[in-house]
């Protein structure tokens, strides 16, 4: 009797324990002052930080990100002024209108990763400088005729040009992309696709002008934001079969020239991948923005 009981009791407690998971309260700003409050810095940086901290959740920051920041800075012991300084520009970010989740996952992987607290604020800060140039230079280009046709659009648009920037582009070719692709007519997703693109040429080791050369082609042949995902992927292939970068570069304009791009050459097998995912995570949940993280060593890379 008391082992048939027990086959009722312990699913009926499991069934509880998760309904109480469910409805969990979110992250409150109590939380993470207690959390600040426990911790083992001084006096004054308990309240320092205390500060930033609910200046960033009143310009909208989500307190769940700010709860994850400060316990990752916490738990490895982490300096609390870099603590608030990447808060801080997370703040500034928001106010700014910025793109603000590639910031948050800068800090908070960046921490996660054991990187110095330094490095973490210094390249935070950076990216937040980019951004705000990428935005001004995508208004430009939005005053000019390259609308979003949806609003993320444009914060994806933003986010790429920044990463683009990170990697030492010179905002003259970025716009130059951006140009001719109002010429003809595509979309701030296009451009976007097309900014992705020479970026990650460029990471993996291309000259801006061979980067600039190949996605400017990509352009005149009309290439889609699938079409330009497919020239990451075709490239990336490559470069696992030890080619070099010279002749990387030839094969992709033979590739081009021949529509034999997404069909593969030397044994490739692109055909049977999905074009839809660029290298930075454009079609996935890759905008995180660890991609190109300025100078932070180990955290950057893209995936594939």
């Amino acid at each position: 009797m008391r082992t048939h009981m027990m086959k009722i009791i312990l699913p009926v407690m499991g069934l509880l324990l998760l309904c109480g998971i469910c409805a969990a309260e979110p992250v409150s700003p109590g939380t993470i002052s207690t959390a600040i409050d426990r911790s083992a810095l001084a006096g004054e940086q308990k309240a320092a930080l205390s500060k930033q901290a609910s200046a960033a959740i009143g310009a909208g920051i989500p307190a769940e990100d700010v709860a994850v920041i400060i316990r990752r800075g916490l738990s490895k012991n982490t300096d609390a002024r870099a603590l608030e300084e990447a808060l801080g520009a997370a703040t500034t970010a928001r106010k700014k209108g910025l793109p603000v989740r590639p910031v948050l996952d800068r800090i908070e992987q960046g921490l996660a990763k054991g990187v110095p607290p330094g490095r973490i604020s210094a390249a935070t800060k950076q990216l937040v400088v980019k951004l705000s140039s990428a935005d001004a230079l995508v208004d430009d280009l939005g005053r000019s005729g390259l609308k979003a046709r949806e609003q993320r659009e444009k914060g994806t648009a933003v986010h790429t040009v920044a990463r683009a920037l990170e990697k030492s582009i010179p905002e003259d070719a970025i716009r130059k992309i951006g140009q001719k692709i109002l010429a003809r007519g595509a979309s701030l997703s296009r451009f976007a696709a097309t900014v992705d693109t020479m970026a990650f040429f460029v990471e993996t080791g291309m000259s801006v002008a061979q980067a600039s050369g190949l996605v400017h082609k990509a352009i005149d042949k009309g290439y889609s934001e699938n079409e330009m995902f497919m020239m990451q992927k075709e490239m990336s292939d490559m470069m696992r079969d030890k080619s070099s970068m010279n002749d990387i570069r030839k094969n992709m304009e033979i590739m081009m020239s021949s529509g034999a791009m997404g069909r593969g050459m030397g044994g490739s097998s692109s055909s049977s991948s999905n074009p839809g995912m660029g290298s930075h995570g454009m079609g996935g949940s890759g905008m995180g923005g660890m991609s190109g993280m300025g100078g932070m060593g180990g955290m950057g890379g893209h995936r594939h």
